[in-house]
C-alpha cells in the first residue's frame, strides 16, 4: 500500500502518475463494496456531485464489478483527480450558544463524494485488519 502514501507528496503533482499493476490479494472485490455499501445510510447528504449512495448501491445490485473496478483503478494509478477530491462545507450552528457573530458557536461538517467515501471506507477497513505491528509503522 505503499502507493497511497507517497514517499514526498510535493513531488506528486510535478511527476505524471505511474500505473501499478495491482497483485490480486490488494485489488479490492466485490464483497469488501457491499460490506462498506451496507454501511452507508440512504438518507446521508451527498457532496458536490449529488450522487446519493443509493445509486452506488443499485449500480452494484446489478453489476457488482463495476465499483471494484474504477476503485482498482484509483488505486493503480496511485492518484485522486482534483474533482474527486471536492467537497462542501456546511456550517451549522451548536445549539444553546449565545453569540451566533462567534466562530466557535458553529461547527463545519464536511460532504465528500459518495464515492470516495466509500472507497475510505474500504481502505480504512484494510488498514485496521494490518498486523498491529504493520499498522503502528504507518
Amino acid at each position: 500500500m505503499q502507493y497511497l502514501f507517497p514517499p514526498n507528496p510535493s513531488l506528486v503533482a510535478l511527476q505524471p502518475p505511474a500505473f501499478v499493476k495491482l497483485e490480486e490479494k490488494d485489488k479490492v472485490d466485490a464483497s469488501e463494496v457491499s460490506q462498506a455499501l451496507q454501511r452507508c445510510s440512504n438518507s446521508s447528504a451527498p457532496g458536490p456531485d449529488h450522487v446519493p449512495y443509493g445509486v452506488w448501491k443499485a449500480i452494484h445490485t446489478v453489476n457488482h464489478r463495476v465499483i471494484p473496478k474504477l476503485i482498482n483503478r484509483l488505486l493503480s494509478w496511485s492518484i485522486l483527480l482534483p474533482s474527486v477530491k471536492d467537497s462542501l462545507g456546511i456550517l451549522l450552528p451548536k445549539p444553546a450558544k449565545g453569540d451566533y457573530n462567534a466562530f466557535a458557536s458553529y461547527r463545519v461538517i464536511g460532504l465528500m463524494q459518495t464515492f470516495l467515501k466509500i472507497a475510505e471506507r474500504i481502505i480504512n477497513q484494510r488498514r485496521l485488519n494490518l498486523p498491529s505491528s504493520t499498522a503502528a509503522t504507518r
